[in-house]
This record gives C-alpha cells, structure tokens and sequence, in this order.
C-alpha cells in the first residue's frame, strides 16, 4: 500500500471490532448449542436436561468450573446436576451468555437468584448486590437498557477471557492443530463460531470432524496464533505493514469479524495516495461493501479535468475500473429553499433544487407538494437515490398564528421523478434534525407542540423516532437526556453525532453527543474535549454539524472546528472568508459535506467550497432558489444518483 496512518488500530475501531466479534462469536455459539453440536455435557434442572458446553459453563464461574472438573472425575462425567435452580433461572442465565438480544425485565429476578446461587459476579442495582441485600430476600427490579448491556458485555468478556486462559491451560480443549511441527490447543465450538472454515470442517460430516488433531495447510505458525488470538479475546493489532498479512489469514480461515475489521481499517485511512492499492486489495479479498466505498470516493475526490493527481490515479487503473467510474452515480447536493412564513405573508411554493461538484451548476429539480407550501421548519435527508423531507409546522390560510405541528413525510424518488407520502411520524415535530443512515431515517428533538408565545417557553422534546425505510414503519429509539431544539447531526463512521445550542443543556456546556444504532445508546462526549476549543468555538451560537470520512467539522458563524473521530482529538480552526461569515442567525442553512470538501452556504445565495486537503477556499454558482432575501431558508442534503433530468410539471402519488 502506498500510505496509511501508522500505529495499530485506533481505540474508536478496536472498540467497534471488540463488540462486533464478541455478538457474531456468542451468537454462533448459541446456534451450535441448540443444534446440539459439541455439546459435551448435559445440565439436569428441574428434572429437564439441556445441552452444555463444558468451556463456557466453567467459564461462566469457578463455582461451576469446581464442579464440572469434580464431575470429570466421577462415574457420571456428561451430566450436571444443578438442584438449586430452576428452569426460568436457568434460561435466564443462557439469555445472558449466549443470546445477542437483552434479557426481558420479567428475567431479571431469574438471573440475579442464577447469579447468586452459581457465584457468578453480577450487579444489576444496589439491591442486587452482596451486602445491600440479604441473601433470599425480594429482587427490587430497577434497570435500564445501558445497564443490562453494561452486564451483558461484562460477563461476556469475563467468559471470553477464561476460554483463552483455557486454551492456555489446555483445559477442556478437544482439538489439536499443527502447523509446521508446531501444535495449538483450542476447542472446537469456539473455531467453528469464529471460523466458517472450521466450522465447515468441524459440522458437516468432514473426517475432522472426529478427529482429536489435524494438520492445517495453507497458514503460517505465526498467522494461526493471530487468529485464535483474535477469536479468543476480539483482540488484534492491525497495522498499515501487516494488513495484507491479516487479510490472507482471515480469507483463508474464513473469519467475517476479522475480515469487516480490515475492511473497515483500510477504510479509515483511505486517500488519494493508496485508493487504487485499496481498491485492489478490496477485490482481490471479495470486500464487496470496501469496493464500493472505494469507487464511491474516487468519483467523489478526483476530477480528471485538471487535477494532477487525479490524472496520475487514473492512469494507475486498469480499463475495467475506469469503465465503472464511468457508469457510477454522481453524488449531489439536493436543496430546498422557500421563505420564512412568519406573521406576514406566505411564502411561494418550495424548490427542490440538486447542484453537481463537478459542472458547478445548480438544476432545479421539481417543486414540493402543494400540502409543504403552507409548511416551514421541516427538514429533508437523502439516501438510495431518494430525498426525504418530514415534519415542520403547518399553518391555518386563513389563520396564520394558529399553527400546529406535522408529522407528514414526503420522499421524491429521483429514478421515478415522483413524490409519495410515507408512513408519518410518530410524534409530530418542527425544528428537529432528520438524518439518514444504513436504510433508516433517525427523526431527533425539536418542538412537539405550538403552545405560542416566546421561543424559549415552547417545550423542547428528547423524543427520537427511527423509521425503516423498506417497512416504511416509525420506532421510537432511546431518547435524548434532555430536549433539544434545532439541533444539528451528521454520521461518521457508523454512528450519529449531534450538537445542540448551550442552552439545552442543563449545565448551558456546549457539548457533542453521540448515538450508536448498534446499542441504541447515547453518550455525552466529555467536557474536557470541548474545554480547550471553549476559546475558538465562542463565535458559534449555532454550530453546525459535518462529517467527511473520519471527522466531524463544526461550522459556525466565523470558524470551523475539526474533531478526529478516530483520535478523540479537537484541532485547530478554520476561518471562514469574509464573505462566507455572513450567516443569518435566524434561519438554518445546512451545510454540507462531500468529495473532501465543505460546502457552505451563506446570505444572499453565496455558496463557498473548502477544500480541506488544500486548505483553500473557492467561491462556487450562487443558490438560485430565492436566496436574495434575509428571510429565506434553505433545508440541504447528500445524494447519490444517476445524471438528474430537469424540473417537470407534473407529479406523481
């Protein structure tokens, strides 16, 4: 490869990596149970008896460990006897080990009595734990989601940490692998849910499968000790100069996690210098999603019309992937622009316009349905060719102050050049931020209801709606600590960052929060990250939020801030061009961020491009949608689509 960062995987990913492989491991693990395979001991409870493996009951605590090891020794080595427990119990603590999902509430006294009586140390709230609470005595359920998570990961951890000192120990391990005349212990259930390859070799009827010892072709000493590490303790370190060497291995062997890690490492430090290196190494590995991404970033980030470095990445590529550049979607700006309503006057019918980097032209490309003409303060996303807008605040024709929120959603698909209305909100909303990720729509804050007077005496909602767009349903997803109004967000590597004005927040610090869809949790970034940037970002009453690759900008009134995602780190800001620190602060004008550039939009119809590899500024085609007014607002988003056709006269329901 020609560049990447060096050093080992940054903490963000080796987060991600660790709790990604520990879901796939424990899940695979559970699947193997129910089929019953390598179940080496049965657990009579109750008199009913169920599938066990010997490595994860012991690993679940010594208590149990004591007496499977005891049980080896007697005349009945394949069955337990757990008298104390009942099933519910029972059940209760395999949902803890082995399955993905929580465990109910009704399930939470069955596992703090299963705890207690197996010795395994858990604490679900202070009356579950040792001395506040006597032994036997009522369970008071008080938890939450991030608490049950928090336990479930721990123990799972704890579990993971005692197989690899098992494999250490050679305890409970039921295979032998030599690999030039060098020989690892390890045990089969847990090879054949970390591994397709072994768990091809070990489930479907394969002379291995009975076998105590095989010899394995293909890998070194060196990159099996990587992977069963890997598969162990979810740990690795993947480096820019053994990447390739990573990726051979968990190609050969079959390890997904291992792999959608590498993937998602080169990712992280893809650039211009090592793009065409990726893009190979991305095909020659059947890294589908990484091609993509691959391609996409080069469509984006070169411009063979006069940039240098572009021409020279061009020539490095063989025909076939020129020919695809060619035929890819173009990634666009879409707008839509209208005037404030306020107490006045209506504004005319909204504009759906779409800009392209690369001709430095604006297109309009229809008008909005006649029901958002009498709508303001909705918001709009982009996703699959698609444009989403939702919400807002309707007003009565006749009676302008008398206004309420919408929870209509609108989506125009630019393949079909047609408007559909979509399933509503939940809860109507106006002044929320909207943001599109991974085939879902996450609707966030704002106000829920116009009980007029002030701004400030409107009540702020923490509510957050998640809707599927192939269901076309709306979920609630874990809330907000607090309300939130106007707030801005942006995805960066798979998760969702959101700023809001000080004054949400109950402490009035400027903070990040940030929403992880995996967990459907939320954390405050810490105060001390925002601590030595308090200086710079005190010219951003209303900072927006961007993301390009693994960094999320502020954009404020006078400056941009950068955070790395990645480091956890804050750098130095940019300052905006005169001409580009003209913002009103009374209406929100997104700006957005594409190809390693931020595109701003400014008072009347300016747009400023920077290019953050260059550090420079550029002035692109001014905003023709009725930008000339103080009072005009503009709603932007990303799309990805083929060469879009003109305005038409017509639409479709």
């Amino acid at each position: 490869m020609a560049t990447c960062e060096a050093g080992s995987v940054a903490p963000l990913l080796k987060k991600q990596i660790n709790r990604h492989h520990r879901e796939v491991l424990f899940q695979n693990l559970s699947c193997l149970l129910k089929d019953e395979s390598f179940s080496d001991v049965h657990v009579v409870v109750e008199g009913k008896r169920y599938a066990a493996n010997r490595n994860v009951l012991a690993a679940c605590s010594e208590y149990l460990q004591a007496i499977i090891e005891s049980g080896m020794a007697s005349d009945r080595p394949d069955v337990i006897e757990l008298p104390d427990l009942t099933t519910s119990e029972y059940k209760a603590l395999n949902t803890l080990v082995y399955e993905p999902e929580l465990f109910k509430d009704h399930q939470v006294p069955d596992l703090v009595y299963a705890c207690e009586k197996l010795q395994i140390p858990v604490c679900l709230h202070a009356n579950t734990c040792g001395a506040s609470r006597k032994k036997g005595a009522p369970v008071e359920v008080d938890v939450y989601p991030e608490l049950l998570s928090a336990v479930k990961d721990d123990v799972q951890r704890m579990v993971m940490a005692r197989l690899q000192t098992y494999r250490r120990q050679r305890k409970f391990s039921d295979i032998c692998i030599r690999v030039h005349r060098r020989n690892f212990k390890a045990h089969k259930n847990v090879l054949a849910a970390g591994s397709m390859y072994f768990h091809t070799m070990f489930t479907c009827g394969m002379r291995e499968s009975v076998q105590d010892a095989i010899d394995l072709k293909g890998v070194t000493a060196g990159g099996l000790r990587g992977i069963l590490d890997f598969m162990y303790t979810s740990e690795i370190a993947i480096k820019r100069d053994n990447v390739q060497d990573v990726l051979a291995v968990a190609s050969f062997l079959q390890v997904k996690t291992l792999l959608d890690a590498c993937a998602q490492f080169l990712y992280i430090h893809l650039d211009m210098e090592n793009c065409c290196d990726v893009l190979i190494i991305a095909e020659a590995y059947g890294l589908t999603d990484l091609v993509s991404t691959v391609y996409e970033f080069m469509a984006t980030h070169i411009d063979p019309r006069g940039d240098e470095a572009g021409h020279i990445i061009l020539h490095q590529l063989p025909q076939k992937h020129l020919n695809h550049l060619k035929n890819l979607p173009q990634q666009l700006i879409a707008a839509v622009s209208s005037k404030y309503i306020g107490n006045t006057s209506w504004a005319e019918t909204p504009g759906l316009y779409y800009f392209s980097l690369k001709k430095d032209t604006w297109v309009q490309l229809t008008t909005l349905p006649d029901e958002l003409r009498t709508t303001e303060h909705f918001e709009i996303a982009g996703t699959g060719g698609c444009i989403y807008i939702a919400g807002g605040r309707s007003f009565n024709s006749q009676m302008v102050t008398e206004s309420k929120p919408s929870g209509r959603v609108f989506c125009f698909n630019t393949k079909t050049d047609s408007w559909t209305e979509l399933a509503p909100l939940l809860m109507p909303r106006y002044n929320f931020a909207l943001t599109a990720f991974d085939g879902h729509l996450y609707a966030i804050g704002g106000f829920a209801a116009d009980s007029g007077g002030m701004v400030c005496q409107r009540p702020k909602v923490n509510c957050v709606e998640c809707y599927n767009i192939e269901t076309n349903t709306w979920e609630f997803a874990c809330p907000l600590p607090t309300g939130v109004v106007n707030p801005t967000s942006t995805v960066c590597l798979g998760q969702i960052y959101l700023s809001a004005h000080p004054s949400c927040w109950d402490d009035k610090n400027r903070r990040l929060m940030c929403y992880d869809p995996d967990t459907n949790q939320w954390k405050t970034m810490k105060y001390a990250e925002w601590a030595d940037m308090k200086f710079e970002l005190s010219g951003m009453p209303l900072g927006d939020l961007v993301a390009d690759h693994s960094h999320v900008y502020v954009v404020g009134q006078q400056k941009i801030a950068t955070y790395n995602v990645i480091s956890g780190e804050w750098t130095d800001c940019i300052t905006l061009p005169p001409n580009g620190a003209a913002q009103s602060r009374n209406v929100k004008r997104v700006p957005m961020a594409m190809g390693g550039k931020i595109i701003n939009f400014c008072d009347r119809g300016v747009v400023l491009s920077y290019n953050i590899k260059k550090n420079q500024w550029e002035r692109l085609s001014a905003f023709p949608g009725g930008m000339n007014e103080s009072s005009a607002i503009i709603r932007t988003c990303t799309l990805t689509a083929k060469p879009l056709k003109a305005v038409k006269s017509s639409r479709v329901y």
